[in-house]
């Protein structure tokens, strides 16, 4: 009911001013909650879930931001009604790699995700980490993807199914941005945009994750690192240090998968 969330967000503004609240989504009600109250309903949202509410909090996370390439000739070479399917099931793919490893998607952008990491301890490493073994999964889901694709089109010379990703750890500022009822929960800052970049850097580079050194080099688990290079990112007048993150080392891809 818009009640209930109107009160939810009211409750939930005074709250943040005393305790972190997650960047999770607001769950949708069951059918069991709605024959409830609605203060009872107020009490088991406010008990049993993290919700998003329409504050302004700094927090140091990880972000990712994945693209999928080639994605216009994607577009142009099928039906509409298949290329929704087509990202409707990628998207189901790559949410179970994000939420098994940590990751909020906070955003679809076309053919882009946003996902934050955060970690229960604060630790820039936990999530960090948690951040690139999603990445290269998310590459891995991307592969089998393609796979499926080519079975499921086999007389059409579509362009191979493939991503890119760039991920950046540092300060962001999670926001309600959008006027009335349609504002919805984001991230912003230069960690955003340069994870973005880093994502674009990759695909100039012809590889599928780039990572900035800070993640990189702070991460907990091992990973193998290519080419390392100081850059300038478009828009960016401070350069930064990338590194191109190849796979998992052995005794860390077992754990990963698992």
């Amino acid at each position: 009911t818009e009640a209930l969330l109107q009160a939810i967000a009211g409750r939930l503004e005074a709250l943040s001013a005393r305790k972190h609240v997650g960047i999770t989504a607001v769950p949708r009600l069951s059918r069991e909650l709605r024959a409830r109250s609605d203060a009872e309903e107020l009490d088991v949202v406010l008990t049993e879930s993290s919700v998003r509410a329409p504050f302004k909090e700094s927090r140091e996370v990880s972000v990712l931001f994945s693209d999928i390439r080639n994605f216009s000739r994607l577009s142009e070479m099928l039906p509409s009604r298949d290329v929704a399917e087509v990202l409707q099931r990628y998207y189901e793919h790559a949410g179970k790699v994000m939420q098994r490893h940590g990751g909020m998607l906070v955003r679809i952008i076309g053919d882009a995700l946003l996902v934050a990491f955060e970690s229960s301890r604060n630790l820039s490493s936990e999530h960090a980490g948690q951040a690139i073994r999603a990445g290269l999964l998310l590459q891995a889901t991307a592969r089998e993807y393609a796979l499926e694709l080519e079975r499921r089109y086999p007389k059409l010379d579509l362009p191979p199914f493939a991503i890119g990703t760039g991920i950046h750890t540092g300060e962001v500022v999670v926001c309600s941005m959008g006027p009335g009822q349609t504002s919805e929960m984001t991230i912003i800052g230069d960690t955003v945009n340069v994870a973005a970049r880093l994502e674009a850097r990759s695909k100039e580079h012809g590889c599928t994750l780039i990572a900035s050194a800070a993640t990189a080099d702070g991460a907990n688990g091992r990973f193998m690192h290519g080419r390392r290079e100081q850059v300038r990112l478009r828009g960016r007048l401070a350069p930064i240090e990338t590194v191109e993150i190849l796979g998992f080392a052995p005794h860390e891809r077992v754990e990963a998968i698992e």
